[in-house]
């Protein structure tokens, strides 16, 4: 989300690298900058600042479209910054342009899953999550024979799984004339673990991809911005006061000086909440409900989700956006910054969290419900933050049915991993929603390792393999997974250990599952004893 205009010091070196990547996409040239750094570092302001030179001069003017990522905890609603990247590349060139660009029928009722504004007639085709990316690269490929694409997506370290497996396809490939991608994450939230990391490592691998480190100013930084923001030159003891309240953070160093002649305060949580601490009782409750919704709330959830508190709604608004604690955005409202929505749910107590996730999952489900299964993550989401394991099973099982019609497959593996650890917790009567529990398991471990995560496949596996009361069927089912996602990380001698037990534990049997797993490890052996040093055939389809 694109801030209000702040002094921009310090940062020539990384303006320069940002301003070339522009200035390449109109001669031709396709490249990808990734903004690295903390936040309130200033990623943001960079970018805008670059965006705003680049056009004053530019020959083509650019066609400017941002995604933003939203954090909705392990699971996040598949491609949604994607689909609000193609809502605004439709909103620039036109519907008519966005639909000739598809190309084809296929390529259009496949975006039409992410854009609803271009359904059509045309059946999605069957395949997979990288039929989506690559829809999504044929439509920018064309646009950008025309038009200087700019294509944005911020706080990367918040995507869902189908958008990154996207990125990472989307980023080496680059297929386009006049394009220019650019990407901004935290680099502090990548933890051991963490999904980007690995998106990361490939993306820097290619030649096209610059990556920008955005580091704390030092003292006379601190200075230079706080004296262009005063409108005078600051003192000696006045910056290096500011320089250890801020630590070199411009965001802190921005709310410091607008604190004025109130004494500093002590921590750097204390300036994120200086101005909200400054609200009247009835805005400060607005935010409150505000900041359980995310960084961004459209008006219509947020006034159901506040609807019969004791607040004002409108009048609380007006008073945080005049404070600087808020600001319009589209069809909301948004934090002048994510550190502040941060401070404020963290401020919350655990009761007015649980009441409040409760009020937005009530909402979000109630357009689920009625047909909309767009919202179904982020309500789980809330269900879950909320402590309702069984509407969060409900929720999470409509998200799943989502993800498999969008093709987003890691997203689907999230959903069903979900459900399993849910599992227990639900009633019987609940868990229809999600079918048989082996189906599920089954195909879970199945769509992790095809997407790449063999090792999550493999421990998910054995999880399942450790429950009680498994049928010999099932435990068979088990075993073939484990052992097409052990040959991806330990051999294939290793994984065929497993097929192997998977074909012995069902010889014999004559149910039609059973022939079912006993013919697919035969299948898997004969491959093998054949071409022994060659790994057994992935599965192209989804089992389930």
């Amino acid at each position: 989300m694109m801030g209000a205009e702040v002094a921009l010091v310090g940062r020539g070196e990384e303006l320069a690298v940002l301003t070339d990547a522009l200035a390449e996409g109109v001669t031709g040239r396709a490249r990808v900058v990734l903004l690295r750094g903390e936040a309130g570092i200033g990623k943001t302001r960079l970018l805008t600042e670059a965006l705003a030179r680049h056009t004053a001069g530019a020959a083509m003017a650019p066609v400017v479209a941002t995604g933003q990522c939203v954090d909705l905890g392990t699971i996040g609603a598949p491609f949604a910054p994607v689909r609000r990247l193609l809502h605004e590349l439709g909103q620039a060139v036109g519907e008519t342009d966005l639909r000739r660009a598809a190309g084809s029928p296929a390529v259009l009722a496949t975006l039409a899953t992410l854009v609803p504004e271009l359904r059509t007639d045309e059946p999605v085709p069957p395949g997979s999550g990288d039929y989506v990316a690559e829809a999504v690269e044929r439509v920018i490929e064309a646009l950008s024979q025309d038009h200087h694409l700019v294509l944005v997506i911020e706080d990367l370290h918040w995507a869902d799984a189908a958008t990154l497996a996207l990125l990472r396809t989307f980023a080496s490939t680059l297929r386009g004339r006049h394009l220019t991608l650019i990407g901004s994450y935290r680099g502090e939230d990548l933890g051991r673990g963490h999904p980007l990391r690995s998106v990361l490592v490939e993306l820097e691998r290619n030649r096209a991809v610059t990556t920008v480190e955005l580091t704390r100013l030092d003292a006379d930084g601190v200075a230079d911005q706080a004296s262009r923001l005063l409108g005078r030159e600051v003192g000696p003891e006045e910056a290096a006061r500011l320089v250890a309240r801020s630590e070199g953070v411009p965001f802190f160093v921005e709310e410091l000086v607008r604190l004025g002649d109130a004494p500093l305060p002590s921590t750097l949580r204390d300036v994120v909440l200086a101005r909200v601490d400054g609200l009247d009782a009835n805005p400060r409750a607005v935010v409150d409900v505000l900041a359980v919704g995310g960084v961004f709330v459209a008006h219509d959830v947020l006034a159901a989700a506040a609807q019969g508190r004791p607040l004002d709604l409108d009048a609380g608004l007006a008073s945080a956006v005049w404070a600087g604690v808020i600001q319009p955005e589209g069809d909301g409202y948004a934090f002048r910054h994510a550190l502040i929505q941060e401070a404020v749910y963290d401020e919350l107590l655990s009761g007015q969290r649980l009441a409040l996730h409760r009020a937005y999952a009530t909402v979000l489900q109630a357009r689920v419900d009625g047909g909309d299964a767009g919202p179904a993550v982020e309500a789980a989401a809330h269900w879950v933050a909320a402590r309702d394991d069984e509407a969060a099973f409900r929720a999470t099982a409509v998200a799943l049915r989502q993800a498999r019609r969008a093709l987003a497959v890691p997203t689907e593996a999230q959903c069903g991993e979900r459900l399993l650890a849910l599992w227990d917790k639900v009633a019987p009567t609940t868990r229809v929603s999600a079918g048989e529990f082996m189906a599920l398991a089954a195909r879970t471990v199945n769509v992790i390792r095809i997407s790449g995560e063999v090792r999550r496949a493999m421990r998910l596996a054995e999880e399942v393999l450790a429950r009680e009361g498994l049928t010999t069927v099932d435990r068979a089912r088990m075993e073939l997974e484990l052992g097409l996602a052990q040959v991806g990380v330990q051999g294939t001698e290793a994984g065929l250990r497993h097929v192997r037990e998977a074909e012995r534990l069902v010889a014999g049997l004559d149910e039609p599952d059973a022939m079912r797993v006993r013919s697919e490890a035969l299948a898997l052996l004969g491959a093998t004893a054949v071409t022994p040093r060659r790994r057994p055939p992935r599965r192209a389809r989804l089992r389930g």
